[in-house]
């Protein structure tokens, strides 16, 4: 749940955040999901991180972040070929036992821990609830567009409670990447033209970049430095770049009388 203070922060801003959309002509708000709404990055790091003490515990001179740092490359080299797949964890654990002749049963167990990741619910970011109920009140769409297996993102929908904030949400091909081809094709499910969507993202290339690319104008990039599969790449001119969620709805404030 967000913070008190955060609510009260926001809440007297509706009219700075409407006279913001109207100036700039923008009727829906697409935001990712992991890393910008949902702090799935934590349950990953723990899932992980148990997995990988156990690894640690059958591997001779081995430590954890050694560990970690192997699961990364590996993890790293399978997105190439199963994207967001959850096979793709598999296929990580079992290169991993295969490269130190770990048995079975420690690679089962491996493998059982990382995959309680789909079974938990992640916690929101700092300001999720915030932001998406002012821009609500606001009276703009909302929508996300997601990178993920389908019924894992089901799962966190109905079980995070952020369903009923949204007008759609869009599942990328798990096997696939999120570029340009994904947002054009969300923004017109909604019926809307890019000039009139703003984005909020935390994957510079994957969200940001890649909606830039489809006819997106105003881009909101969360630099939380969340794990980022597409790699390190150069800020855009003119992208919005913020540290938190309610970062977004302080520069709309900001913004808002601004003659364009």
């Amino acid at each position: 749940m967000p913070r008190t203070h955060e609510l009260v922060e926001v809440s007297g801003l509706i009219e700075e955040v409407k006279l913001w959309l109207e100036k700039r002509e923008i009727n829906l708000f697409l935001f990712d999901l992991d890393g910008t709404l949902l702090d799935t990055q934590k349950v990953f790091d723990k899932k992980i991180k148990q997995a990988m003490l156990l690894f640690v515990a059958h591997s001779p001179g081995w430590d954890i972040d050694q560990a970690r740092k192997r699961f990364n490359e590996i993890d790293f080299e399978e997105f190439r070929i199963f994207g967001v797949n959850p096979q793709r964890l598999r296929s990580t654990v079992s290169r991993l036992s295969s490269e130190h002749y770990l048995s079975c049963q420690v690679k089962e167990e491996m493998t059982k821990l990382i995959m309680e990741v789909y079974k938990t619910s992640p916690p929101f970011m700092e300001g999720t609830l915030a932001i998406l109920g002012v821009l609500r009140q606001a009276g703009v769409q909302l929508g996300a567009v997601t990178h993920a297996n389908k019924d894992w993102t089901d799962f966190k929908i109905d079980t995070s409670g952020l369903k009923h904030f949204f007008n759609k949400i869009f599942v990328v091909d798990e096997n696939g990447v999120k570029d340009w081809h994904s947002w054009k094709e969300a923004i017109s499910q909604f019926g809307v033209e890019p000039e009139n969507v703003a984005v909020v993202g935390d994957s510079l290339k994957g969200d940001i970049i890649s909606a830039g690319e489809a006819g997106v104008k105003h881009l909101f990039w969360l630099d939380s430095q969340s794990w980022d599969p597409y790699g390190k790449n150069k800020v855009p001119q003119n992208v919005r770049v913020i540290k938190r969620l309610t970062d977004v709805i302080s520069t709309m404030v900001e913004e808002a009388d601004l003659i364009i």
